[in-house]
């Protein structure tokens, strides 16, 4: 009906990532460092994940060919803690402070969004890297990082571009 408040606050779904949450979670990652050692351990729901990401939904509720969990558990390797708890809190509407990041930790955000085809972190993190704030003190640094991510074409060139007119 119009002018019916909604059923459920969407605001407390970041609750669910409280380790005190009463609907704990069914799926732990494992962060593994780059010697394959895990780093961090985070655990969120299925169902969620599987809303935002269809490579989550493919693999959690999928044929189930594709993607064998033992323990409930996967590993996630080739990115940061910090990166992939900004990815999943996203996935619960938790706001990330992308404005506070540096241009390397948006790229760790990036790769995840695109790795996992969550449309709208990627689109919101390209335009974060697209307008990422120059100085003279920054430029050089900048234009090297962008050039790192080659995988990322067109918000890459388009900071590049930028530094270089700067």
């Amino acid at each position: 009906m119009a002018g019916q408040s909604p059923n459920f606050d969407w605001s407390v779904l970041s609750t669910l990532l409280s380790s005190s949450s009463p609907i704990p979670g069914d799926v732990k990652f494992n962060v593994m460092d780059q010697e394959d050692k895990v780093v961090a351990t985070l655990e969120a729901h299925k169902i969620i994940l599987a809303l935002h990401s269809d490579h989550f939904k493919n693999a959690f509720f999928g044929s189930g060919t594709l993607f064998k969990l033992e323990d409930n558990t996967v590993e996630i390797k080739e990115t940061t803690k910090e990166a992939f708890e900004d990815y999943v809190g996203f996935n619960y509407e938790k706001r990330i402070k992308f404005e506070k990041k540096n241009l390397e930790e948006l790229y760790e955000i990036l790769n995840l969004a695109e790795r996992y085809q969550v449309k709208e972190l990627k689109d919101r993190v390209s335009d974060f890297i697209k307008n990422f704030p120059l100085s003279i003190e920054n430029v050089a640094k900048v234009a090297a990082t962008a050039c790192e991510f080659p995988q990322f074409a067109e918000g890459s060139q388009e900071l590049y571009a930028k530094c270089v007119t700067y």
